[in-house]
């Protein structure tokens, strides 16, 4: 262990909001109060739930850990304002989200600290995901996280072009250096909301400050329906788009026309708020348009071609 852990161990901001989900919350809690890492403030807000018993839950948690502050809105805000809530409310140089349907492996902080504290270019660690069923049994494990096995070495520009071809959206869970989701004093899924809800500008800004580094062990364990992990699966790995997935209509093609379009939109806003030359602006935005709009004609033509998997010198390396 670095001496930098030997010492007084710095402060870790957990931010979890939640809506209507008590069980889960209740699962979710237990796990980060019992982090192994136990420099921690937790900080729940509830979205104006209106089942009462996810009120009785956060007032347990408060009443039994004195890390744990709860907030209750007094309307529903909508995801992004409640993720965003908790980051404004943290104290912390170190700071994650915890989805109140997911919970952490004992491990999660202080390992991710121990990459994080351990080279001050890494601005984001998280572990890889396992999907699991309502009764906690695993479904099939998926390497999400593959490309981020080790510092990519890669300047800004490569970084950020890494993030587009390599991007998961589990990777918002990770344990970030909170000054590499700030920019101007703000989240860009605050300048974007309006655009779009996808996790990929914050993303940007991340990989734009530093590295990102992904454990090969499974530290979040996420509740899905198999549908759900039949969509992970299908962007893993390639193939015959799973049938829970496939555009049925009309209807459903222009649903689906219309949220790829605003991702294009949201990264594009993005991208134009950061503090970067033009040239590499408008680079960025085409790689990001050209993907999401293959990935539209994939689930248009029901079919994917398969990734191929990374050798272990390719993991980190530009594609």
């Amino acid at each position: 262990m670095s001496e930098q852990l030997t010492q007084k161990r710095p402060l870790v901001s957990i931010g979890v909001p939640t809506y209507n989900r008590p069980d889960m919350l209740d699962r979710t809690l237990e796990r980060v109060c019992a982090q192994t890492w136990q420099e921690l403030e937790i900080i729940v807000s509830d979205n104006a739930s209106t089942d009462p018993r996810s009120a009785e839950v956060i007032e347990k948690w408060v009443q039994r850990d004195p890390r744990v502050r709860a907030h209750r809105q007094p309307s529903n805000q909508g995801p992004l304002p409640n993720f965003y809530f908790v980051l404004q409310q943290a104290n912390a140089e170190w700071f994650m989200w915890a989805a109140d349907d997911d919970y952490l492996a004992p491990w999660f902080v202080e390992r991710c600290m121990q990459v994080l504290l351990s080279d001050e270019r890494n601005v984001l660690c998280t572990a890889e995901t396992q999907y699991v069923h309502n009764d906690g049994s695993p479904m099939s494990a998926l390497p999400q996280g593959e490309a981020y096995r080790k510092p990519s070495g890669l300047d800004r520009l490569g970084r950020m072009t890494y993030l587009l071809r390599h991007n998961f959206d589990n990777l918002i869970y990770g344990l970030f250096r909170k000054d590499a989701l700030i920019h101007d004093g703000q989240i860009l899924w605050n300048v974007t909301s309006s655009l779009s809800n996808n996790e990929i500008p914050p993303l940007l800004l991340a990989a734009m400050r530093g590295e990102i580094i992904v454990l090969p062990e499974a530290g979040i364990y996420k509740t899905a329906a198999p549908s759900v992990w039949a969509q992970a699966e299908w962007e893993e790995r390639g193939g015959v788009i799973p049938a829970t997935s496939r555009i049925r209509n009309m209807a459903s093609l222009r649903a689906t026309w219309r949220y790829h379009d605003a991702v294009i939109q949201g990264i594009t806003h993005a991208l134009g708020q950061l503090n970067l030359p033009e040239g590499e602006r408008k680079q960025l935005a085409s790689i990001a348009r050209k993907r999401i709009l293959k990935h539209f004609v994939w689930m248009v033509v029901r079919y994917k071609p398969p990734k191929p998997r990374l050798s272990t010198d390719d993991q980190g390396q530009a594609c």
